[in-house]
């Protein structure tokens, strides 16, 4: 979820809050609830609009004007927000197949889910969703190596998906074509939440043989990737990554047990901690979409 310059919109001359949302989640059970993060004044609570079906492990991606939740667990249903309205509902297309813990990425045109599972086995198909006809399908190219629970993050020009092992593989939007690159996360890690600024990707927290309060970064005009000095406060996984222009945010996860803690990373400085406001009830497993950042 690449982080392009903020619009300065106005509606009957109040400003636009530009938010991030996380969609649905595990807490005690499966919920539909859509939860926002308000960037300018971090503060959090759930909106009006739920999701038509609870869900959670779903993919999230977002254009200008609306976010999605692409599957999820056992489900090919995708789900819109509409951000000028904060109304949601399921769209007419769906996933050529059910699958969830795919990684999200979009272009300013599409978004894409890259792998998943779908209950039997991991995939390495991505399929794409064209925002203004809002249909969708599977495009020819797929992942070297077929992995779920991997991590999204990209660029103006490419996704990338983050761990699910410790590779990491591109999608170049204009080509549609996708291959691993050189670079690799340091460990081997699944379940980390993803941010981005304009040059870097990261991806915070994540399950190796524990769970880790780890950052490791991509850097994208040399596609370096190292651990950063910050870390999570808590080590967590299965937390929900949103970001502004200069922040990114992971929501909820799971560390010894469900965690409503929201913690920052600071793009400019690199540095994280947990922020004042809370998810109103501990979940993992949403999906993570923005407002005013593509």
């Amino acid at each position: 979820m690449s982080t392009f310059q903020q619009l300065l919109l106005a509606y009957a001359g109040t400003a636009v809050l530009y938010k991030g949302y996380i969609m649905g989640g595990l807490a005690a059970a499966v919920v539909a609830v859509i939860e926002d993060l308000i960037f300018a004044t971090e503060t959090s609570q759930a909106i009006a609009a739920t999701l038509d079906t609870a869900k959670h492990v779903g993919t999230g991606v977002n254009s200008a004007t609306k976010g999605y939740i692409m599957g999820g667990y056992t489900t090919a249903v995708i789900e819109d927000l509409i951000f000028a309205t904060e109304t949601s509902q399921a769209i007419a297309a769906t996933l050529d197949t059910a699958k969830y813990d795919g990684a999200g990425v979009n272009s300013a045109t599409k978004g894409y889910i890259m792998g998943g599972y779908t209950g039997t086995a991991d995939v390495a198909v991505i399929e794409d969703l064209i925002f203004a006809t809002e249909t969708s399908q599977a495009i020819a190219a797929t992942l070297d190596t077929a992995k779920h629970a991997g991590t999204g993050v990209n660029s103006a020009t490419k996704g990338y998906i983050m761990g699910g092992t410790a590779a990491i593989e591109d999608l170049i939007f204009a080509t549609e074509t996708s291959q691993a690159i050189a670079a690799t996360l340091d460990t081997a890690k699944s379940y980390g939440a993803g941010v981005n600024s304009a040059t870097k990707g990261y991806i915070m927290g994540g399950y190796t043989t524990a769970v880790v309060a780890v950052i490791e970064d991509l850097i994208f005009a040399t596609e370096t990737s190292q651990a950063i000095a910050a870390t999570l406060d808590t080590a967590k996984y299965a937390g929900t990554g949103v970001n502004s222009a200069t922040k990114g945010y992971i929501m909820g996860g799971l560390a010894a047990a469900v965690v409503a803690v929201i913690e920052d990373l600071i793009f400019a400085t690199e540095t994280s901690q947990a922020i004042a406001a809370t998810l109103d009830t501990a979940k993992y497993g949403g999906a993570g979409v923005q407002y005013g950042y593509v």
